[in-house]
């Protein structure tokens, strides 16, 4: 069952295209299903899972998986095909929100709501207002991979780490201001060569004999100053400027994952402990700004920007650092791929640094900025279970415009502004003793500034904090590797983010390049004319609409699924348009009949399910009188039952399960297709550009839209694959091999009747068992006749044109092969 609901939201392991590139994580839907279908999830929950599972208020839990069930659901609207690179962003995004919509609309509505993406519903009553109306709700989301975690699961120990955290921070600043006296001028500068930060050349300089101490001092001070006027200057510039080292921010940004609690910028002085290989874990001193997983790099997040409208030609500029493999792009129409004109750039670079884009070719287009960790960009994740990034800064400036000033001497203010310039080395030295005991007392009271955040990270990356640490503080920071060690990985599924919602403009004539007045998002009309007034998409709004009561779609839909798949034909025969073009119900009455006592016992699909298969209808025989032969051709009236072909699920497991090889596992991830894999079909992998060939054959369908009512083709090449196929004779050979070790040589009858039992459910007639007899015994002489000739002198052992003699495997994989290729396999009477 959770195979037929894969049909209907054209399920996927890939987005196709070029590269094909997988889903990540895309067979955790595929698990959620199995679950939620064998425990009953009543079918109106699963619905609101479907639409909004990640934003209902309580949410399902799996308690034994420690997992958000509900917060899987949405991961059907990522089963989008992606183009390669595609040259019109927005194109692409009007295609792949209209799949959306198109696929959502047929699965659980029945209708054809993508036909008024260009003018209103020729034959429905669906306006392409009612089309817009829904393209905002999902167009105001983001793709996203989603932690499925429980919220417990996602804070586990993240109270501990933070007390941890405050007690390390006290005892470090009440160690080193006890220690500060230990910094000496002479300890801050290494030897020539060395990669020297800000503090340590400033003092290099200073004690350089060939002018004075004053002199130098005033030189790197007019320094600082013209840098600050240079950054003042650089601002007129800037079209737009996003400063998040502010806390409060007018306009905010958008976080996602338990690394992120929040998207505005947080206080300087936030102290990250991180990378645990050594025998002390490195530690940073951060200044204001929004920074990722600092409690624990294992943490999932991802931070977006706003909507941004590129009016000119402009360059994007973000300061940034980041270790980890974290990700840092602009994303052009909500547009997840890279290649060519979409760039993505990892962030391994743990030291503050402006990171260009050139988006000069989007003129005119919209764009969101997006940094994330390794794992959770929306597709193209990378291969690292800890990362980190931060951001204090993002401009938009014209293209042409200098760099932004780098701001390398920012980390000197709090010494360089000081009111009295140094004379001599012990006045330096003085002046950085105080300065430095200030500072750590600012930072021991959380009262510190950017600048003064920047000056201590300076030196504690460069080393110049003392590092023999009391035994105190060396216990503290095992216990937080110990900690930090039991910090549970994400469990991440693809689904959508909130960002800022907007409401989308009507294309006239479908037509993306001529937007006119913005539609209000909403559901159609002629079900429920409100509009959606909530500053999030409305996917909430639009899942209460869809198992409202009163809608007169949702139930019929699914009753007449359940009744299709029962019965071999639905009520409504075109199961996927319920609209003036399908066709109308044999039985109406009956429809409205079984959607309404579904609804009352509690959208129970197993309920129905047991209704429907009681019936006596259902246990009727299929051979048809001659009476409804020539009144009811097409059986619309249920007077005998219908003959069924297995799907090509069924008859690959089918096969699987005869030989006594099937992998009976569940849950996990896909196996390959067109594998040598004894897993059941449901696990086998659907790759768009490179579908399983033996269940394309029987009519599984290529997952690119709806598909409530599979092909049924009855053509030559699906009995040559039940015949020569590589996967039907391997399969044949597992079951010849189980034949044999059963005695099947000592007593052939005896295993030809427990093959077909097996096979078929029946013995064999006296003319089957009889013809696989004689097979066995002419098989037999041939293998003597080939050994006889052989012995008489063939060369190099050969028997002339026979081949080698066939043996007993190969006679009993031949009955195998034989059992498979009657029709009743395959067809259920």
């Amino acid at each position: 069952w959770a195979r037929h609901w894969m049909d209907w939201v054209r399920y996927a392991d890939s987005h196709g295209s070029e590269g094909y590139p997988a889903i990540p994580h895309a067979y955790r839907y595929r698990d959620y299903l199995i679950r939620a279908l064998n425990a009953d999830v009543p079918y109106d929950q699963v619905l609101r899972e479907h639409v909004a599972g990640d934003l209902l208020p309580e949410p399902r839990i799996n308690a034994d998986l420690e997992l958000n069930e509900s917060a899987i659901g949405p991961a059907h609207w990522r089963m989008v095909f992606h183009g390669f690179a595609p040259t019109d962003a927005l194109d692409e995004k009007v295609r792949f929100t209209d799949d959306m919509i198109n696929v959502f609309s047929k699965a659980f509505q029945g209708l054809t709501v993508s036909c008024a993406r260009c003018h209103n519903h020729k034959f429905d009553a669906i306006s392409q207002t009612d089309y817009y109306a829904l393209f905002g709700v999902l167009a105001s989301c983001r793709p996203a991979l989603i932690d499925v975690n429980t919220r417990e699961k996602q804070e586990t120990h993240k109270a501990e780490l933070t007390e941890l955290k405050q007690q390390i921070r006290e005892q470090l600043a009440d160690y080193w201001i006890a220690s500060v006296s230990q910094v000496t001028l002479s300890l801050m500068v290494p030897a020539e060569g060395d990669n020297l930060r800000p503090l340590q050349q400033l003092i290099a300089d200073c004690l350089n004999e060939k002018s004075s101490v004053k002199d130098r001092w005033s030189d790197w001070k007019g320094r600082l100053a013209a840098e600050s006027d240079a950054v003042h200057e650089n601002q007129k510039k800037n079209l737009r400027d996003w400063d998040l080292a502010a806390i409060e921010s007018s306009e905010p940004w958008f976080a996602y994952g338990n690394g992120l609690p929040h998207s505005a910028g947080v206080a300087a002085g936030e102290l990250m402990i991180f990378d645990f290989e050594g025998e002390e874990p490195r530690i940073r001193i951060l200044p204001g700004g929004v920074h990722a997983n600092t409690l624990s790099t294992k943490h999932s997040a991802v931070l977006t920007s706003p909507r941004i409208m590129l009016e000119d030609e402009c360059d994007v500029w973000l300061l940034i650092q980041g270790e980890g493999k974290s990700t840092v792009r602009y994303a052009v129409q909500n547009y997840p791929r890279s290649g060519t004109v979409y760039p993505i750039s990892e962030i391994n670079n743990g030291q503050w640094h402006w990171k260009r884009f050139n988006v000069k070719y989007w003129q005119g287009d919209e764009i969101h900025l997006e940094l994330a960790t390794a794992r959770d960009a929306p597709l193209q994740v990378r291969n690292s279970d800890r990362s980190w990034f931060g951001i204090r800064r993002a401009l938009l400036r014209p293209v042409g415009s200098a760099p932004p000033t780098n701001q390398s001497l920012a980390e000197l203010t709090p010494l360089l502004t000081s009111d009295e310039a140094p004379r001599s080395p012990d006045d330096l030295q003085q002046q950085l003793t105080v300065m430095m005991e200030r500072l750590l007392a600012d930072w021991r009271a959380n009262e510190l500034s950017n600048e003064g955040a920047l000056f201590l990270d300076g030196l504690v990356q460069a080393g110049l904090l003392p590092r023999q640490y009391p035994e105190g503080i060396r216990s503290l920071f095992q216990r937080y590797r110990e900690v930090e060690a039991e910090v549970p990985l994400p469990q991440r599924v693809p689904g959508l983010a909130e960002a800022d919602a907007f409401d989308q403009p009507l294309f006239e004539r479908g037509n993306h390049r001529k937007a006119l007045q913005p539609v209000s998002r909403g559901y159609l009309s002629a079900i429920d004319a409100t509009n959606y007034e909530t500053l999030q998409s409305g996917r909430l709004e639009l899942a209460a609409n869809l198992v409202d009561p009163k809608n007169p779609l949702t139930a019929r839909v699914i009753v007449n699924r359940l009744w299709h798949y029962a019965y071999g034909q639905g009520l409504v025969r075109t199961t996927d348009n319920f609209g003036r073009l399908g066709e109308t119900p044999s039985h109406p009455e009956l429809l409205d009949y079984l959607a309404n006592r579904f609804m009352n016992d509690g959208w129970s699909i197993k309920r129905m399910l047991t209704l429907m298969l009681t019936a006596e209808s259902w246990r009727r025989a299929s051979v048809a009188s001659e009476l409804a032969l020539q009144r009811d051709p097409d059986n619309r009236c249920l007077s005998h039952a219908h003959m069924l072909r297995l799907d090509a699920e069924s008859i690959r497991d089918s096969l699987l399960s005869t030989a006594g090889i099937i992998d009976f596992a569940m849950f996990g991830p896909a196996v390959g297709a067109n594998s040598d894999s004894t897993r059941r079909s449901i696990y086998v992998a659907c790759r768009r550009n490179s579908l399983d060939r033996f269940l394309s054959t029987f009519d599984a369908p290529v997952p690119f839209a709806t598909k409530g009512r599979r092909d049924n083709t009855n053509v030559p090449a699906q009995a040559l694959t039940m015949m020569n196929s590589e996967t039907v004779t391997r399969i044949a050979s597992h079951w010849a091999d189980k034949a044999l070790a059963d005695g099947a040589t000592r007593h052939p009858a005896k295993t030809i009747k427990a093959m077909f039992e097996r096979a078929l459910g029946r013995q064999p007639t006296s003319g089957e068992l009889q013809t696989l007899i004689d097979y066995l015994d002419a098989q037999q002489k041939q293998a003597e006749q080939i050994r006889e000739q052989s012995d008489e002198g063939e060369p190099n052992g050969q028997a002339g044109d026979l081949g080698d003699p066939p043996s007993e495997h190969d006679m009993w994989r031949g009955i195998a092969l034989a059992i498979f290729n009657l029709k009743e396999f395959i067809y259920l009477d």
